[in-house]
């Protein structure tokens, strides 16, 4: 979990590497490094039925979606071979609703995104408390199978830009110049629910 700080910054490196996992461990093998993704979704609770029992009803036990909630993604990153870097910055503070619950998806699918595509088993996650607005940043330093682009035919961008854009903010996907990946979010915190 973030340390709650008031201003200033935070790094911190989550979790320790402790029950961690190699990418090919994780992944059955280093020749399926889908399989890896699909556990980190799957363990973050990711998806339609995230949250929910066995009988499709809400799992009562099942906490919202909330970058309070870092720290669990972070493990869940972990198990599937993924050492996540959290830094924070800004005066950490409660965000509205709508908000908390897309900064923390856009950053688990772009931890997904890093696990099934960047050939590499290290992220650093970004949280910027600005005075108006929420910036959330994923970098990765991987390569990935396709120049650095994202794979034609996901919806991953297409979906954290849309979460993004229904808050009245913006999502920007794209290699990075010294290589990897990056997705910055920044997300308006005034006239959002």
């Amino acid at each position: 979990m973030l340390p709650a700080v008031g201003a200033g910054s935070a790094d911190a490196d989550l979790p320790s590497d402790h029950g961690r996992a190699t990418a090919g461990q994780a992944a059955g093998g280093a020749a399926r490094p889908g399989r890896a993704g699909r556990r980190f979704r799957a363990g973050a609770g990711a998806g339609r039925d995230a949250g929910r029992g066995q009988d499709g009803e809400p799992a009562p036990h099942a906490p919202p979606p909330a970058l309070a909630r870092l720290g669990d993604l972070a493990g869940h990153a972990a198990a599937a071979g993924l050492q996540v870097r959290a830094v924070t910055s800004g005066t950490v503070r409660e965000l509205p609703f709508g908000v908390d619950q897309a900064a923390f998806r856009i950053v688990q699918e772009a931890l997904t995104n890093v696990t099934r595509h960047a050939g590499t088993d290290t992220a650093t996650v970004r949280v910027r408390y600005g005075q108006h607005d929420l910036t959330v940043q994923v970098d990765d330093d991987g390569q990935g199978g396709h120049g650095g682009l994202p794979l034609p035919g996901g919806s991953g961008i297409a979906g954290m830009r849309e979460r993004a854009a229904a808050l009245g903010g913006e999502l920007l996907a794209g290699p990075r110049p010294e290589g990897g990946f990056r997705v910055t979010a920044t997300l308006p915190l005034d006239g959002s629910e």
